[in-house]
């Protein structure tokens, strides 16, 4: 019960949607973010591994991220599986908190998955000359924390969920299951 009561005052508190706080006549936005940084970890069924993710945005609600482990980038390649999103991002809602922002998110785009060394492009129809990798649609939903420290510099901490559909999976050297989905935590700077 106290766990319940606890729940609608956090809920109905001060908490306010971007276009207006309660308490002033002020209109007020959830900080825009021109870049942003993350580093964390991601869980999805070949196993956990570590992230980094960059994005970009050029309007307040939209924004294009690619997320991955870096590998064959910043780490050589492994030769465990390996997932790399590339997708547009669309800020669906947000609230103001006394300690930041709470921003939702959807998005959508496509996902590589490799089991060793990649080669160049990305192969949506096939498994690529050697067997090793292919491409698919994916969507997902995230759940942002914001907290502006500077004038212009915004702590970041993120919740992401996705589900990509690689048709040609089972086809691959190591052959992988057709649905991959993922779960990432990660934590990271905003500008």
């Amino acid at each position: 019960m106290l766990a319940s009561l606890t729940l609608l005052v956090v809920m109905n508190g001060p908490v306010t949607d971007h276009r207006e706080f309660k308490d002033q006549s002020k209109a007020t936005a959830a900080p825009r973010l021109r870049g942003a940084v993350r580093v964390g970890a991601n869980q999805d069924p070949s196993g956990g591994r570590q992230e980094i993710c960059l994005a970009l945005s050029g309007g307040t609600r939209w924004s294009i991220e690619s997320c991955g482990t870096g590998a064959g980038f910043l780490a050589p390649a492994s030769p465990a599986p390996d997932l790399a999103h590339f997708r547009i991002r669309y800020q669906a809602w947000s609230r103001a908190l006394e300690s930041g922002w709470l921003i939702a998110g959807v998005q959508g785009g496509f996902a590589e998955l490799e089991i060793g060394e990649d080669d160049p492009g990305f192969h949506f129809t096939s498994v690529g000359p050697r067997g090793l990798e292919t491409a698919g649609p994916s969507v997902g939903a995230s759940i942002r924390w914001v907290r502006p420290v500077s004038s212009g510099l915004s702590l970041l901490a993120e919740i992401n969920g996705n589900l990509v559909y690689f048709h040609h999976a089972p086809e691959l050297v190591r052959p992988q299951s057709t649905w991959q989905p993922s779960l990432s935590l990660s934590l990271g700077l905003g500008f």
